[in-house]
C-alpha cells in the first residue's frame, strides 16, 4: 500500500548576527502571529459591516471549526458542501497582514481516492474569506480561513445574532455530512488521513485452512454485514482480531484481502511507524467511531503494546488499552492487528475479550499448503518435468514468503533457458535461497549446527 508524499516544512538554520544566534523559525512564528492578529482586526471590521448591514441590529458572533491536523481537509470539504447547499457566494477574497483585500484567494489542491481507485482533486480553502448570503432569506454568513501551517488553519464561521441563524444546527449538519457522506467515509486512509492505494485481491490470493478463513469471515466480514442484527440482540458491536505467527506467513496479505472485501466500511490503516506521540491513538479511534462501521488495521501491534508492565510502562500502552475497551464505546469498530511476537504483548492486550476477542494463528504451511502455494505461484510459468513432491519435502518449515521467493528465483534463472523451469533450475533456486538464509543465520550469531534442524533457519 502506498500513500501520497506528505508536504515537508523547511526549517531555517539559526542566523548569527553580531555574535548572537537568532532562531529564525521563532522570529517567523512571532511575525506570523503579529501579522495575523493585526490583519484579523481589520478583517473583523469588514466582516462586521457585511453581516450587520444585512441582518439588522445585534452583534456578530463567531464559532471556530473543531478539527485536528490533516483532518481539516475532510471537515473543510463538508463545510463547503453544506454552504453550497444553502448559500450563494457574494465575494471571496484573501486579506494580507494589513487587512487589505488581495485579488486571489488561496486553496489547497487535495487528492481524494475512492474505493474503486478513482482519483479526484478537490479544492479546499487555505487562506481566504468567503462572504455568503442565504438563498431563501438573504441572511449573511462569513467563513474565514487563515493558515498557521499547511494543515493548521484558523477557521471561523461568523453570523449575526438577529439573523435567526441557528449555528448549532448548521454545524451539526456539517458534522453529519463528514460522518456519512464526507471524503473519508468508506475510504481507505492512513493514520495521517492520506488516501491509500490498495492492490486488488481476494481469498484466491492466499492459501489458508478452512478453519482460518471461516473464523476471519465470521468475526470480520460477516460481523460487519450483521451489525444491526447483533444490536437488536443486545450484543456488543465492536470486535478485535489478532493475527499472530512468524514473519512471512500471510498476516499482512490477509489484512490486504480484508481491506478489499470490507467495502461498506471505512478503513484506517496504522503502520508500525505511524504512532509517534501520545494522543494519536485517541484521534484514530475517535475518527473510527465517527465513520463507523469501520475497520482499524494495526500492523505489528507489539511495537505499540509490546512492553509488559512488570518490566516497565509503555508510553502508549495505556492509551491503546483505553481506546480498545474504555469509557467510549467502539460501536461498529473492528480492530484487526498483526504481530510476529505474541509473547511480547502485554497480557491486557493478549488475553482480554473486549480488546482482542479472537486470536488466529498463522503458522508455517504444512505439506498440503506448501503444495498449493507452489502450484499457485507456478501457475503462469512454463515448467518441464518438475517433481513438486520432492520440493514440498525440501521446503519443510518454509514460510509462504520464502516459497514465493523460491519461485521468483527459479523464474529469473529460467530466463536463460527459454523461460522453461526445469527440475535442475528449481534445485539451483533452492540451493541459492538456502545458502542466503544460512548466511543470514550466521550473521545473527547462529549456525546451522546450533539449530534443531536445517529448516529452522526459515522460521525467523
Amino acid at each position: 500500500m502506498s500513500s501520497p508524499d506528505k508536504p515537508t516544512k523547511i526549517i531555517a538554520p539559526p542566523l548569527n548576527i553580531a555574535g548572537i544566534d537568532i532562531d529564525v523559525e521563532a522570529v517567523k512564528d512571532a511575525m506570523l502571529y503579529i501579522n495575523h492578529n493585526t490583519g484579523h482586526d481589520m478583517v473583523d471590521r469588514q466582516v462586521e459591516e457585511f453581516i450587520l448591514s444585512n441582518s439588522g441590529d445585534g452583534y456578530v458572533e463567531s464559532k471556530q471549526l473543531e478539527y485536528s491536523g490533516r483532518s481539516y481537509v475532510g471537515w473543510a470539504h463538508s463545510l463547503m458542501t453544506i454552504c453550497e447547499k444553502y448559500y450563494e457566494v457574494e465575494k471571496v477574497c484573501s486579506y494580507n497582514g494589513r487587512g487589505t483585500a488581495e485579488a486571489n484567494p488561496v486553496y489547497l489542491d487535495e487528492k481524494v481516492r475512492s474505493r474503486d481507485g478513482t482519483e479526484t482533486i478537490i479544492k479546499v480553502p487555505h487562506r481566504q474569506t468567503r462572504f455568503l448570503r442565504h438563498r431563501e432569506n438573504g441572511h449573511p454568513l462569513v467563513l474565514y480561513f487563515y493558515p498557521y501551517d499547511m494543515y493548521e488553519i484558523d477557521c471561523r464561521v461568523y453570523f449575526g445574532t438577529n439573523s435567526n441563524y441557528n449555528h448549532v444546527e448548521f454545524m451539526e449538519e456539517v458534522s453529519a455530512h463528514f460522518k456519512t457522506e464526507g471524503i473519508y467515509k468508506n475510504a481507505v486512509i492512513n493514520a495521517d488521513y492520506t488516501f491509500l492505494e490498495v492492490p486488488k485481491m481476494d481469498w484466491g490470493d492466499i492459501v489458508l485452512t478452512k478453519d482460518q478463513q471461516a473464523m476471519i469471515d465470521r468475526h470480520a466480514i460477516n460481523f460487519l454485514d450483521r451489525l444491526e442484527d447483533y444490536k437488536e440482540l443486545g450484543m456488543r458491536t465492536s470486535r478485535g482480531l489478532l493475527l499472530l505467527g512468524p514473519p512471512g506467513t500471510g498476516k499482512t496479505l490477509c489484512c490486504s484481502i480484508l481491506i478489499n472485501l470490507c467495502k461498506k466500511c471505512t478503513i484506517v490503516y496504522v503502520s508500525r511507524n505511524a504512532i509517534q506521540e501520545r494522543g494519536q491513538i485517541d484521534e484514530i479511534y475517535g475518527l473510527a467511531r465517527k465513520l463507523a462501521p469501520s475497520l482499524v488495521v494495526v500492523e505489528d501491534i507489539d511495537t505499540l503494546g509490546g512492553i509488559d508492565r512488570e518490566q516497565g510502562d509503555h508510553p502508549l500502552l495505556g492509551e491503546f488499552l483505553n481506546c480498545l475497551a474504555g469509557v467510549e464505546k467502539n460501536e461498529g469498530v473492528i480492530t484487526l492487528a498483526t504481530t510476529n511476537y505474541a509473547n511480547h504483548l502485554d497480557w491486557a492486550l493478549a488475553d482480554r475479550p473486549g480488546r482482542f476477542d479472537i486470536r488466529v494463528n498463522f503458522d508455517h504451511p504444512d505439506v498440503a499448503a506448501r503444495a498449493l502455494i507452489l502450484e499457485k505461484y507456478l501457475d503462469k510459468c512454463r515448467t518441464d518435468a518438475l517433481d513438486l513432491k520432492s520440493m514440498v519435502k525440501k521446503t519443510d518449515g518454509w514460510s509462504g514468503a520464502y516459497l514465493r521467493e523460491l519461485v521468483n528465483i527459479a523464474i529469473m534463472l529460467s530466463a536463460d533457458a527459454d523461460k522453461i523451469i526445469t527440475q535442475e533450475i528449481f534445485d539451483q533456486a533452492h540451493k541459492e535461497l538456502t545458502e542466503m538464509r544460512t548466511m543470514i543465520a550466521k550473521e545473527r550469531g547462529r549456525s546451522r549446527k546450533e539449530d534443531k534442524s536445517e529448516t529452522d533457519i526459515f522460521y525467523g
